[in-house]
């Protein structure tokens, strides 16, 4: 009975640890993702493509012009 115990308690332990092993997020990875997302984003700013800059905003993107606001994508 105390084998079994000691077997359980070893395989909770090995499970735990993976799940924090595999929890830890790739900060490099995820870096180089912003950069990228920043990056394609810029150039529909430089490119004047209206269509593509439209892609990055949420449909609740709020912008002000002065005391007017402007709601949504469109």
């Amino acid at each position: 009975m105390l084998k079994l115990k000691q077997w359980a308690l070893a395989c909770t332990f090995l499970m735990m640890s993976l799940t924090v092993a595999a929890g830890q997020p790739d900060t490099d990875q995820l870096a180089k993702q912003v950069e990228d997302t920043e990056k394609a984003f810029a150039a529909t700013m430089a490119n004047r493509d209206f269509e593509g800059f439209k892609s990055f905003l949420s449909d609740e993107t709020v912008f002000f012009s002065g005391k007017t606001q402007l709601r949504g994508k469109q």
